[in-house]
């Protein structure tokens, strides 16, 4: 379509829809907003203080790239209540341009295994100062053959595949291992978490131009000790995991892998954790890293060798050698 304004040709046609914007078939009000032109140095931390006042948040989290972030409410009325309050104000603060908030669609909550060994809320530990971690890893559970006969056939074709191509054996004498049903999934990341996407920024970039000293990265290491659990999955803070794993001496690569090893299946079938678990495994150089690498994944072998990105993490622990991949088979 061609027409004038004044001595001006003006042109109308279809454009792209706006990276980040919500579907207009999910703006009926749900519990879950999407807050969008916010500054690229918002944090999540930031968001869940400025909706906090409307109601209890179950998550908040922020996409930098797309200068847009979501908050779920536990409620839907609080959602509603805080974006008609907060709709078009410059509720970051002066300057930093007028917010937009839409509803959006409310991610699924992660539904309880029917296996009453499995993870429950029980099980989710809160350390001092209230940081919730983790789900603590369930009891070990043998797999019914009756109810996932697909799972046990692909398991066995996996096998004989990769003893076929003489990357396992000797395993008659091996002690039998319960496993696990399934894997737990990593929750929704800490919104109080102190590092935020900036300053994994400036640590990668730290790490990537290879002049920080050898003290410079145990310090890093420190700064990230408590929270390199998280890191692990984050879509930044992997690559700052691999980085460190890369270049830090064994003790501290030891007390690091301490804290990941309980959620190292968790992390290798994540997108993001799946490149840190990989990298882990493959620094692995003392018999007590390798061991909790072990002990921490022997369980978990079926239901990774059927996940897209967990069979590459096995594939990494094939690496470990004869003598200590034979948890595999």
């Amino acid at each position: 379509m061609a027409g004038r304004v004044g001595n001006c040709v003006v042109r109308v046609g279809f454009g792209k829809a706006e990276v980040g914007v919500p579907d207009a078939a999910v703006m009926q009000p749900t519990r879950a907003l999407w807050i969008g032109n916010i500054p690229t140095t918002t944090t999540p931390t930031a968001l869940h203080n400025l909706f906090s006042p409307f109601g209890t948040i179950e998550s908040a989290r922020v996409l930098t790239h797309k200068n847009c972030g979501f908050v779920n409410f536990e409620r839907l009325e609080d959602a509603a209540r805080a974006k008609k309050a907060l709709q078009n104000k410059e509720a970051l603060g002066p300057g930093t341009g007028a917010v937009r908030i839409g509803f959006a669609k409310v991610p699924p909550r992660p539904t309880p295994s029917p296996n009453p060994s499995m993870t429950t809320d029980s099980s989710i530990m809160e350390p001092p100062g209230g940081r919730k971690r983790f789900p603590a890893p369930p009891a070990p559970a043998n797999i019914p053959v009756d109810a996932n006969a697909a799972a046990a056939a692909a398991y066995h074709t996996n096998m004989m595949m990769m003893m076929m191509a003489g990357m396992g054996g000797g395993a008659e004498n091996r002690i039998p291992i319960s496993y696990y049903a399934s894997i737990p999934p990593i929750p929704e990341p800490n919104p109080n978490r102190r590092l935020d996407a900036s300053r994994l920024r400036e640590i990668r970039k730290r790490l990537d131009n290879g002049h920080a000293t050898p003290k410079e990265v145990e310090s890093i290491a420190a700064e990230c000790m408590d929270e390199c659990v998280e890191l692990c999955s984050d879509y930044i803070g992997n690559t700052v995991i691999q980085k460190l794993f890369e270049r830090c001496n064994e003790n501290i690569k030891a007390r690091m892998l301490e804290k990941i090893a309980p959620y190292l299946a968790a992390i290798g079938v994540h997108k993001n954790g799946t490149w840190a678990a990989q990298k882990i495994i493959d620094c692995a150089k003392t018999s007590t890293q390798i061991h909790l690498i072990t002990t921490h994944l022997n369980a978990y072998i079926p239901p990774l060798l059927l996940d897209q990105f967990g069979n590459y993490v096995v594939q990494c622990c094939l690496r470990l050698g004869a003598a200590r991949n034979q948890f595999i088979f």
